[in-house]
């Protein structure tokens, strides 16, 4: 997700563009080094995960990574305490599927517009398997996340100092992740027991 980030950041902003994968990747280890060596991690996460008041919030931490922890265990308590619906690129169609779920109850006041709306979430939702879903087609050319990553995993330092970078926004994705499984799971399950006579 993060070198997708800046592919994507390089494409739309011409932020930092490389020529080639190998100089898209030394860009990563030189900003990578650069940030574990005044002791951050990957935080951009929490811009989306706490509220205002937690982001704001004055903290007495003696170093970077305790604050980061604290920030992470927010995060992850407010994923609970708002009920949050959680969706991910990673499994779009089980995330629109289980918004569809949410989204469009039984209840809905006009059947034109609820059939309007189930079409574009059917469109929205096809099996990841078969041709219907449309992917994104890469402006990078040679240039993507699997390559950069191909070319990163080579230097197995730096992937230590990556890991590193990226661990409490991993704990938080891996949090997040479980808990769609569970939201969709029971989604799903409550969709079998309307369609049962």
């Amino acid at each position: 997700r993060y070198v997708s980030g800046i592919l994507y950041r390089a494409k739309q902003f011409s932020e930092n563009t490389k020529e080639t994968v190998e100089e898209t990747a030394k860009f990563i280890k030189q900003r990578i080094h650069d940030a574990r060596k005044n002791n951050e991690y990957l935080s951009s996460i929490f811009k989306y995960l706490l509220n205002p008041e937690q982001a704001q919030a004055e903290t007495t931490f003696s170093n970077p990574e305790e604050l980061v922890q604290y920030q992470t265990r927010l995060a992850i308590q407010n994923l609970i305490r708002y009920n949050a619906i959680v969706g991910t690129t990673e499994t779009f169609s089980e995330s629109m599927r289980m918004l569809q779920h949410v989204l469009l109850p039984d209840r809905f006041g006009n059947e034109r517009r609820l059939e309007r709306m189930n079409d574009l979430f059917e469109k929205y939702t096809a099996n990841d398997s078969d041709d219907t879903t449309q992917r994104n087609p890469s402006h990078m050319g040679s240039i993507s996340t699997s390559s950069v990553m191909a070319e990163l995993r080579k230097d197995d330092v730096f992937m230590k100092e990556f890991q590193e970078y990226l661990k409490y926004e991993q704990v938080i994705f891996d949090f997040a992740l479980k808990m769609h499984h569970m939201q969709y799971d029971l989604a799903m399950e409550a969709e079998k027991r309307k369609a049962e006579p």
